[in-house]
C-alpha cells in the first residue's frame, strides 16, 4: 500500500516546532536517545523516529526529531516498506519537534507495517499489531521507548494504555461482584419489529452502560439475536451480539463487538467463565468475560454473560503478533481439504482460502509417524497441544478436540495455524476419556496420538494442565467458585426469565467441583 501524505500538522513541542517554510521557531535539545524495535542507521547526524501510529480514521504517523538540529522534510518518506515510500513532505522539522502526518490511504491496523526513511534509506518502523479501538501503538516512554499499546495522543507526549475494560470484564479469582453492571439496550419500534421478524436481522440500537463509576452511553450499535441451540426470541431470554462499530466509530472500553450468553444451557451459570478463567490462568488464548444485567427498552432481562468476541481486534492483538484469518468452523467439521469451503472467514480478506489450504494440504500429507514435525511449519504446536490438553481435561465434550464443535482457526502472517476453543457452556458435564472417543475426536488428536512423539507431548501437556488446575483449586479456588455460586443464586432469583430454577446453582457448582477433583486425579502418573 502506498501512502500519500496529505495534511502536516506542526506542534509545538516543549524545544521546538516545524514551519513548512523552512524557518524555525525554536531550538533545543532532541527529546532523549532510545533504542526503538525498528531503528535503523540513518544519514550522519539525523535522528528521527516514528512516535506513533494511527491506524483508525484519520490514519496517520506521528514522528520526533531526535537531531540536535532541524531536518528538512523534503529529506523524509513514509511508507509500509523500503521500496514503497512516497517522498511528500515539505518545510522543516525543528529539533525536538514533532509532527503528526495524516495519511490519504488506509493504515490497516494489524496489517501495514508503517516505514520511515530519511534519503532514501530506512531508519526507522512500527511494527503490524491489531489493537483495541481505543488503542494505538506507540513509543512509551515517548519518544524514547519501545512499541506498545499506548492511549492515542495525537501529536502530544505518549501515554501508557489505560485499559478500563475492568468495569465490564473480570477474572476468575476476582468474584463475581453482588451488584452487576447494567447494560441498557433501547430499540426503536421499527428496529424491533425488525428484530422480532429475522433474528438474525442488524438492527440499529442504543447501549447504555451504569456502574458504580458512573454512566457511558447511549452508544448506537447494532444488535442481533444469536444462536442455535441456545435461539430465543425477544418474549424469552435471548442472546445477544452487539457491534458497537457497525454504524460508526465506536467501542466500550475499547471493545468493538460484545457476545451477551443467555446461559439457557448452563444452570450453573459457571461452566463457561471457569473453562475461559482456566485457559487464561495457563496463559492460552481466551476472551474476557464478566457478568452484567441486561435490559431491552427498560425491561430487565436478567443476568448474563458479557464475552469478548474471538474476532475482536483487541482479543486477537492481546494473543497474537500477528493475525492474517480467522475461521470458524460448525458442528462436524474437520481439517479436511475437501472441508475448505465450509469455513466462515471471520477475520481478514481470502474468499479463495488461499493459506488455510495450504494448511490442510500440509495435514493430509503428513506421515502418521512423523505427524508433528511434518506439520510443525503450519501448526503451533506450542499452543495446539496445551489447547487440546485444557478440552480433554476440563471435559469439554462440546469441542473441536473431542468431537469437531465449537471452534476456530487462527493464522497469522506466516501461515502458522492455532486453534481455539469455544462454547464451553457444557463443559465438565461427561466423563469423557483424556484420548477421547476415537468415533468422534477431532482428525488433529487423532493424527497427534498416532504419533509417538506427539502423544508423549499430548500427554506431558494433560499432566501439566491437571497440576495447574489443582494448585488454583487448593490456592482458593474451591472458595471462589462456592462463594460465586451464593452470588449467583441471589443474582438469577429476581430473573423470570430464566428457564432453570436458580436453586441449582450452588449444588451444581459442588457437582462441578467433584468433577475438577476427578479430572485432576486422571492427570496424574
Amino acid at each position: 500500500m502506498l501512502f500519500r501524505p496529505i495534511i502536516m500538522l506542526c506542534l509545538l513541542s516543549a524545544v521546538g516546532a516545524c514551519r513548512p517554510d523552512g524557518g524555525s521557531q525554536g531550538e533545543g535539545e532532541g527529546e532523549g536517545e532510545g533504542e526503538g524495535e525498528g531503528e535503523g542507521e540513518g544519514p550522519a547526524g539525523v535522528d528521527v523516529v516514528i512516535n506513533e501510529v494511527f491506524c483508525r480514521d484519520p490514519e496517520g504517523v506521528e514522528i520526533i526529531n531526535r537531531s540536535a538540529t532541524e531536518l528538512d522534510l523534503a529529506r523524509v518518506s513514509i511508507g509500509d516498506n523500503a521500496n514503497d515510500l512516497e517522498p511528500a513532505l515539505r518545510g522543516v522539522l525543528s529539533a525536538g519537534a514533532r509532527l503528526v502526518v495524516t495519511l490519504s490511504a488506509r493504515i490497516a491496523c494489524g496489517a501495514d507495517a508503517v516505514s520511515l526513511a530519511v534519503d532514501g534509506v530506512v531508519v526507522d518502523s512500527a511494527p503490524r499489531r491489531l489493537l483495541p479501538a481505543d488503542a494505538t501503538i506507540g513509543r512509551f516512554p515517548d519518544g524514547s521507548g519501545s512499541f506498545v499499546v499506548v492511549t492515542p495522543t495525537r501529536g502530544t507526549e505518549n501515554l501508557a494504555y489505560a485499559d478500563s475494560s475492568a468495569r465490564l470484564f473480570d477474572s476468575l479469582d476476582d468474584g463475581v461482584p453482588s451488584t452487576l453492571p447494567q447494560l441498557a439496550i433501547t430499540l426503536s419500534a421499527a428496529s424491533e419489529a425488525s428484530l422480532r421478524a429475522n433474528h438474525k436481522t442488524k438492527v440499529e440500537a442504543t447501549v447504555t452502560f451504569t456502574d458504580g463509576l458512573g454512566v457511558i452511553g447511549p452508544i448506537v450499535a447494532s444488535v442481533r439475536i444469536k444462536g442455535q441451540s441456545s435461539l430465543r426470541t425477544l418474549d424469552q431470554k435471548p442472546a445477544l451480539k452487539i457491534d458497537f462499530g457497525q454504524f460508526a466509530a465506536n467501542s466500550l472500553f475499547g471493545v468493538e463487538e460484545l457476545t451477551l450468553n443467555n446461559m439457557v444451557q448452563d444452570n450453573s451459570a459457571s461452566r463457561e467463565r471457569v473453562f475461559y478463567g482456566l485457559l487464561d490462568r495457563v496463559g492460552l488464548p481466551a476472551p474476557r468475560n464478566g457478568t452484567v444485567r441486561v435490559s431491552v427498552n427498560g425491561l430487565d432481562f436478567g443476568p448474563y454473560m458479557a464475552l469478548e468476541a474471538h474476532d475482536e481486534e483487541g482479543f486477537l492483538g492481546r494473543h497474537f503478533s500477528s493475525s492474517t484469518h480467522l475461521y470458524e468452523g460448525e458442528y462436524g467439521q474437520d481439517l479436511f481439504s475437501s472441508q475448505l469451503s465450509n469455513f466462515d472467514e471471520d477475520f481478514g480478506v481470502d474468499p479463495a482460502r488461499v493459506d488455510l489450504a495450504h494448511v490442510l494440504a500440509t495435514i493430509d500429507g503428513a506421515s502418521d509417524a512423523d505427524f508433528m514435525a511434518d506439520t510443525a511449519g503450519v501448526i503451533d504446536w506450542s499452543r495446539a497441544l496445551p489447547n487440546m490438553a485444557a478440552d480433554m481435561v476440563c471435559s469439554h465434550w462440546d469441542s473441536y478436540t473431542a468431537t469437531k464443535n465449537n471452534f476456530y482457526l487462527h493464522l497469522d502472517h506466516e501461515g502458522v495455524m492455532t486453534v481455539l476453543s469455544s462454547g464451553p457452556d457444557q463443559a465438565f458435564t461427561e466423563d469423557i476419556p483424556l484420548h477421547g472417543d476415537p468415533t468422534k475426536r477431532s482428525r488433529l488428536l487423532t493424527r497427534c496420538l498416532a504419533d509417538s512423539a506427539c502423544a508423549t507431548a499430548f500427554d506431558r501437556e494433560t499432566s501439566v494442565f491437571g497440576t495447574e488446575l489443582e494448585a488454583w483449586l487448593n490456592a482458593g479456588g474451591r472458595e471462589r467458585l462456592r462463594s460465586d455460586a451464593t452470588t449467583l443464586t441471589t443474582l438469577f432469583a429476581t430473573d423470570t426469565r430464566r428457564e432453570w430454577d436458580h436453586r441449582q446453582i450452588t449444588p451444581l457448582v459442588e457437582a462441578l467441583l467433584t468433577t475438577l477433583d476427578a479430572r485432576v486425579a486422571l492427570t496424574r502418573p
